[in-house]
């Protein structure tokens, strides 16, 4: 004991931090020892240290968030611990009642595998000799010696965990029909597991009544009277489709305020010279324009992968009584305003040039149009096909400096998994300058 002294006064002579360190850690593994002489309950569970993160060592508890007594089950978190790069809660897998904390708040250094509280079954009685004894840690240098725990008293009941009765709900077993092998006669998991193999039993299936009507259940009353009307198999298809679509792609949606006034007075002009123009004709230059700026939204969607194109068709729909009407032009970024009008003209005039229906056909690129219904905007599903579609809305008329000017909100649906906000961005932007400035598109 003298050499040992004396060594450790060596030491503190020249490295006195390390004695330091050394002292203080000597304290804790102390306290640690001297509270871990237990007297548990039979079926008592130790509650340790866990390891929070990949490099913790050693951890603090900043707060226990239950108190002794406490009922736990499953899921409940007990305490707060401060690990070497956060505070994380401590959920508890067991069930059963907080007996006893040995470690109190805010104390550091506790090293992993610490028995920091005791949980004990909730029928468990604990007795003055069961309870976990701590001594003191002060200038003490001997350990008491303790007596030996007598033997709780045998439970007239069963006790089992979340498993075991998942196990005996679904086979529907009886508690007492299956023979205990745990302490005090719990019941345990293997327990059942034989008693299931044993028996050669099978899984009883649960029957899920659903609290939605059935239509068959949904009576209307004699004075009203209705009409069934069927579905047609072309809009369950497509129903079906933009279902698909709509789980499986991830929608994203941007907007963008277009003021057109410069576009209705070069319609005009244009009507003076004699050329009937319309402001679909400017939509559909205007997109097409916007492509071949930003060509990454030129693109088709093939099963999850993008695939560029090399040329730019549009599809304008419009709304009709019966669905849409849709018109595609090739190659619009090509073609001028008048050229596009004229085959607009051209594909109303043939008796299947509009096509009539809701799924658009032929082009890479879609334009929704809603102005005649007067929604002033709205968005729409990407058939899976697509990698974004064009929705505009009817005009509305605001007012600067006490001046009507007209405007248009148009949105772009996207997916974003292959187009990505910049680039979306990036298309709206242009298209905006090119309706505001028509005259820079006819530029280009």
């Amino acid at each position: 004991m003298l050499s040992a002294r004396c060594v450790l006064f060596g030491i503190c002579r020249q490295r006195p931090n390390f004695v330091k360190h050394a002292a203080l850690k000597m304290k804790y593994q102390c306290a640690f020892l001297h509270n871990s002489i237990l007297r548990l309950a039979e079926n008592a569970i130790e509650i340790k240290m866990p390891s929070l993160s990949p490099t913790m060592t050693e951890g603090t508890i900043v707060k226990w968030l239950k108190k002794e007594g406490d009922i736990i089950t499953p899921g409940d978190v007990l305490c707060e611990i401060q690990t070497d790069k956060a505070v994380v809660g401590l959920e508890i897998e067991e069930e059963g009642v907080l007996s006893k904390i040995l470690v109190p708040e805010n104390t550091q250094n506790v090293q992993l595998g610490a028995v920091i509280a005791v949980l004990i079954g909730e029928g468990d009685a604990i007795t003055e000799a069961e309870k976990p004894i701590q001594m003191a840690v002060e200038s003490s240098s001997n350990v008491n010696s303790v007596a030996t725990p007598s033997k709780p008293a045998e439970r007239g009941y069963q006790v089992c965990g979340p498993s075991v009765k998942k196990l005996l709900t679904e086979y529907g077993i009886k508690y007492s029909d299956v023979p205990s092998s745990g302490p005090k006669g719990n019941l345990l998991k293997g327990d059942v597991l034989k008693f299931i193999q044993d028996k050669k039993l099978k899984q009883i299936p649960i029957k899920v009544e659903s609290k939605t009507p059935k239509i068959s259940d949904i009576k209307f009353s004699e004075d009203l009277s209705h009409v069934d009307i069927p579905v047609s198999s072309e809009r369950r298809t497509v129903a079906e489709q933009l279902i698909h679509s709509k789980i499986g792609m991830p929608h994203a949606y941007m907007h963008v305020d277009c003021k057109i006034n410069n576009v209705f007075s070069f319609i005009k002009k244009m009507k003076q010279d004699g050329l009937e123009i319309s402001l679909n004709d400017f939509l559909v230059k205007s997109v097409a324009t916007a492509l071949r700026k930003v060509p990454e939204i030129n693109v088709m969607n093939l099963n999850g992968q993008i695939q560029p194109l090399n040329s730019i068709k549009i599809t304008i729909m419009v709304v009709n009584d019966n669905g849409y009407l849709s018109a595609t032009i090739n190659n619009a970024d090509e073609l001028t305003v008048q050229l596009i009008s004229e085959q607009m003209n051209l594909l109303a005039s043939q008796t299947d040039g509009w096509k009539l229906g809701k799924e658009p056909v032929g082009g890479s690129f879609r334009i929704l149009n809603l102005g005649l219904t007067g929604i002033s905007n709205f968005s729409e599903i990407i058939y899976p096909s697509e990698v974004a579609v064009l929705t505009v809305g009817t005009v509305l008329y605001g007012f600067e400096e006490e001046m009507p000017i007209p405007r248009m909100k148009a949105t772009l649906s996207f997916n974003n998994q292959l187009i990505s906000e910049n680039e979306a961005g990036s298309f709206l932007n242009n298209l905006k300058q090119f309706l505001e400035n028509p005259l820079t598109m006819c530029l280009n």
